[in-house]
């Protein structure tokens, strides 16, 4: 057979390929073309996701690292509060020496009045005497009130 007689043939015959098995080949090499476009996708799906994952990552490493950053600051802020608080706690310790202190040396001008006061026995006190005794007995007063709370 010469060429024109097999294709004509082949002709009749409607085959596009002599080899019969060329129909099978690209019959299954079209179901391995969609099976690859399908792997494809889903690679496309995967990555996609991976790509998420990736960028929620970064979100994570940043939040992660401003947390890392913030903190160290707050730590330091929070030192430096509690050196304040520790510096005013002496500061309060002073003050309330200062206040006992000026409380006992009152008491004992207001002991040491009263003493004179009744030693002496004197029962025409001068204003001054008078605006002194107050005093004391204000104090006296104002002691005896915040002994009493």
């Amino acid at each position: 057979m010469n060429t024109d007689q097999t294709s004509r043939l082949l002709d009749e015959m409607q085959v596009d390929d002599p080899n019969p098995y060329s129909a099978q080949k690209s019959k299954q090499s079209q179901e391995i073309d969609v099976e690859f476009s399908k792997h494809l996708e889903d690679q496309k799906a995967h990555d996609g996701a991976i790509y998420q994952l990736v960028e929620k990552e970064s979100e994570f490493i940043k939040l992660l690292n401003g947390y890392i950053t913030e903190k160290p600051a707050e730590i330091n802020q929070l030192k430096s509060y509690r050196e304040q608080s520790e510096e005013l706690c002496k500061e309060l310790r002073l003050v309330r020496n200062d206040l006992k202190t000026f409380v006992n040396k009152t008491e004992q001008k207001m002991e040491s009045l009263e003493k004179y006061l009744k030693n002496d026995g004197i029962e025409n006190r001068t204003e001054v005497e008078e605006y002194e005794f107050r005093y004391i007995m204000d104090l006296d007063n104002l002691k005896t009130k915040k002994g009493g709370q």
